[in-house]
């Protein structure tokens, strides 16, 4: 690398690795991933572009295929990706970006137009990566209200019927699964579930899960932050 990560930066990626090899379903945890992000915060050098920003662009770009091959036609996912760059290159301007984000956040809370039952859900989450991509590309900061999120119970799918945990289920104990659906998830955890799960629902393949995370990693984050470093503000 042209830019070496500093020290606090490779260790928490080493340990992510290592974590993430041991975990028997191969995740990355979203507080792992909240330490990674905050140490890149905290290590970037003054006029370096947002790190988060290009890691999130990379990371949904990654997925992106997906919705395209079930959704040519539908432009919306890279028009979101698209925005995220423009932002990062400092060529649009916050008002356009929020414009574009709040189509995102329709769009993607209605199945981006379409039947629930004609779009596949991992197409769904891979779209959903982009929307994602947008707001941490604005610097909003991903996983950032995992604190204000519960499930409070299993709704039973043929009567309705909510049956209650015992306690509620905060954010912070979900898995990607669980939270990629939701406004408090990251571009990461909607990229690995769209890559790693069936069309038919969330149930990720481990193998396939691992494979993600390992790249995201090893891969991803360099490339961010050798992407925010060539682009480095002068």
């Amino acid at each position: 690398m042209d830019h070496p990560f500093p020290k606090a930066i490779e260790i928490l990626i080493n340990a992510a690795l290592a974590e993430t090899r041991a975990n028997p379903k191969h995740q990355l945890s979203h507080q792992r991933r909240r330490e990674i992000y905050a140490a890149i915060r905290a290590n970037t050098d003054q006029g370096v572009r947002n790190v988060l920003g290009w890691l999130a662009v990379i990371t949904a770009k990654r997925v992106l295929p997906i919705f395209q091959e079930a959704f040519p036609e539908e432009t919306l996912p890279q028009e979101l990706l698209n925005t995220a760059i423009g932002v990062l290159r400092g060529q649009v301007d916050d008002d356009k970006a929020k414009e574009v984000q709040d189509l995102g956040y329709n769009a993607s809370g209605h199945t981006w137009g379409y039947d629930e039952e004609e779009m596949p859900w991992t197409v769904d989450i891979a779209g959903k990566a982009a929307y994602h991509a947008l707001k941490e590309a604005r610097c909003q900061e991903p996983l950032q209200y995992l604190d204000r999120v519960h499930i409070l119970g299993v709704v039973d799918m043929d009567s309705g019927e909510l049956t209650e945990h015992p306690e509620p289920l905060a954010g912070e104990q979900f898995t990607d699964e669980e939270l990629c659906e939701n406004e408090s998830s990251d571009a990461a955890g909607a990229a690995a579930v769209a890559f790693s799960c069936g069309a038919e629902g969330p149930w990720c393949d481990s193998e396939r899960l691992g494979a993600f995370w390992v790249w995201w990693l090893k891969e991803a984050i360099p490339e961010a932050w050798e992407t925010a470093y060539r682009e480095k503000v002068t």
